[in-house]
């Protein structure tokens, strides 16, 4: 099964400096538009069709970095989204099945470990987010980033 995806975003962010205290929250806006396309298939000789998908998604959140002990720093963040416009539409065999959809809002919460020395251009970090609301989860992340 296969059928074509693309999608856009765009965002805006700032950080803000607070001075001394080595924390720097970092307030954030984006809006994601995506579509996937359709795909037809046969199953136990009936033709279901998936219908195209479009989902319309803003964003809205704010991070707070901060540094812990020498090259260690620490984030936490919370972040808010909203699905205007995801739903989905199969028929099977000609009849319409019910639609579903994930509309609605998200809460997010993400914090985490990085670890980069000054002038180095090696960086770990650690993650682990969450969410509820319309769509829940629960998610880890490691990730190396080298920069040249």
């Amino acid at each position: 099964m296969s059928a074509g995806y693309r999608g856009f975003h765009a965002g805006a962010g700032y950080v803000l400096a607070l001075g001394g205290s080595g924390a720097s929250p970092d307030l954030a806006a984006k809006y994601f538009l995506k579509r996937r396309d359709g795909y037809e298939f046969i199953l136990s000789d009936d033709r279901v069709v998936l219908r195209p998908v479009v989902s319309s998604r803003t964003k809205l959140g704010a991070r707070l970095n901060f540094g812990l002990a020498g090259p260690v720093g620490g984030y936490a963040g919370l972040h808010w989204e909203r699905e205007l416009d995801g739903e989905s539409r199969v028929s099977c065999g000609g009849d319409d099945l019910p639609a579903s959809t994930l509309n609605g809002s998200t809460a997010v919460g993400e914090m985490g470990l990085a670890v980069a020395s000054p002038g180095s251009p090696l960086e770990v970090r650690l993650g682990i987010q969450g969410s509820g609301g319309r769509r829940g989860s629960l998610s880890s992340s490691l990730s190396v980033r080298f920069s040249f």
